[in-house]
């Protein structure tokens, strides 16, 4: 089955080549790979021309402008002609047999969508710091849209399953007209799942660690959480005014959120 692995770019040069070189490692060969330049101001385009120059399998999109992550994905599952569709960020790596484990699964159990741990590691040394969710809470569990909602929770300490980069059926995503919402330059990976749940997409999760991200990536995501929890309240209502759907599919998780939310910005 070809998958089609999207890579979106900013500014990304850096790092970029480890990304690419970890997707060219995968046991599983039958793969195109659409680096998408978004309106970089470094040397991230002429990279990406050359990568594209040195394998077939790598596929450029170039955008006129920066527009932001969701945009960039959107304009690759536009242009993407694999079954599977499989994320990567600039900045994160993935180990050489991810692609295959994903893939099994997703034809063992018939999911939509098959997400996986992640390792949080020290960059460049890969010194492992700790796992960004518990194995045993994500193994061969198939989630309903309320209990991912719950654990996607605004005000969780932690991470959530929203970090996760899960392995996509594409059929599914068209059918669907799913996209990612460009309004949005956070959350967006949130609401494309909840959507997807919405829809009657099956959701799995296995609990092998195959996917690890450089502590660049953490420290983003750390400033990111703070910022949520410093206006959480805000931050819930305003994804539920732009997303009605969620509200109507499980309110009662809504509820609790909004509820712990404004306990906790009463207590700060």
């Amino acid at each position: 089955a070809l998958i089609s692995v999207i890579i979106p770019c900013y500014n990304a040069e850096a790092f970029l080549a480890d990304a690419v070189r970890s997707v060219q490692a995968q046991t599983h060969p039958d793969f195109e790979c659409l680096l998408v330049d978004d309106g970089s101001s470094d040397g991230t385009r002429a990279q990406i021309e050359r990568f594209a120059g040195a394998d077939s399998r790598l596929r450029p999109i170039i955008l006129p402008r920066n527009q932001g992550v969701s945009a960039a994905r959107n304009a690759a599952l536009d242009a993407a002609r694999g079954e599977w569709v499989a994320l990567l960020d600039a900045d994160d790596l993935w180990e050489p047999q991810r692609l295959a484990r994903l893939l099994q699964a997703a034809e063992a159990t018939g999911a939509d969508f098959v997400g996986d741990n992640l390792k949080i590691v020290t960059f460049p040394d890969g010194r492992l710091l700790r796992l960004a969710l518990d194995p045993q809470e994500l193994n061969g569990v198939v989630w309903t849209t309320e209990s991912f909602l719950e654990r996607c929770s605004y005000v969780s300490v932690g991470e959530t399953l929203s970090i996760l980069q899960p392995l996509m059926r594409r059929a599914f995503i068209d059918a669907h007209i799913l996209r990612y919402d460009a309004r949005f330059r956070s959350s967006e990976d949130f609401r494309l799942y909840a959507e997807a749940l919405i829809a009657g997409a099956r959701f799995a999760t296995i609990g092998e660690l195959d996917h690890h991200a450089h502590a660049a990536w953490i420290a983003a995501y750390a400033a990111f959480t703070f910022a949520l929890r410093k206006g959480q309240v805000g931050a819930a209502l305003g994804t539920l005014a732009r997303t009605p759907g969620l509200l109507l599919a499980a309110p009662g998780v809504f509820a609790r959120r909004i509820g712990r939310a404004v306990t906790r910005a009463d207590e700060g």
